[in-house]
């Protein structure tokens, strides 16, 4: 298993992050996620966790995809919004909000404006009030962002 944790994963084309493979235990939480083509988390792993996370979409309303149904998994507080003004549209495996969270996943998540202080200009720095902090999530450091790591991988 791996984490996945204060990342902010903007303009790609396709997921903000795709699980692939057979591992498990993956725990995706304290992320960004914005204007991600294909939609924000696909596929998560038996054993681990999405949660704490912003999803933030445009064209695409698909805020998770291809989520297997397994008590295993802890999905929760997660924010989620489709800029502009269509939260209503997100769909969580082709489901709305309320029947996703009768299956028991997100049952604390919420559609809800994150009040970024400027998305549209890369700017994912959050305003005082957004409901994003009610749910746990620790802002993440804006002053550097980019890829680090041993420069081999770089």
């Amino acid at each position: 298993g791996y984490t996945c944790e204060n990342n902010v994963v903007v303009n790609v084309g396709g997921y903000g992050i795709l699980q692939c493979g057979q591992t498990q235990r993956i725990t995706v939480r304290n992320n960004v996620f914005a204007f991600c083509g294909q939609g924000g988390i696909c596929r998560a792993s038996p054993g681990g966790a999405v949660a704490r996370n912003i999803v933030l979409l445009q064209d695409s309303r698909t805020m998770l995809d291809r989520i297997p149904e397994s008590e295993a998994l802890n999905i929760d507080r997660n924010l989620y919004w489709h800029s502009p003004s269509r939260g209503s549209a997100a769909r969580f495996d082709g489901k709305d909000l309320a029947a996703w969270q009768e299956r028991g996943l997100d049952t604390h998540g919420l559609i809800a404006d994150p009040l970024f202080v400027d998305p549209e200009k890369g700017n994912f720095t959050l305003l005082p009030d957004s409901p994003a902090l009610a749910l746990g999530f620790q802002p993440v450091d804006m002053v550097a962002p980019g890829r680090y790591g041993d420069s081999d991988w770089m």
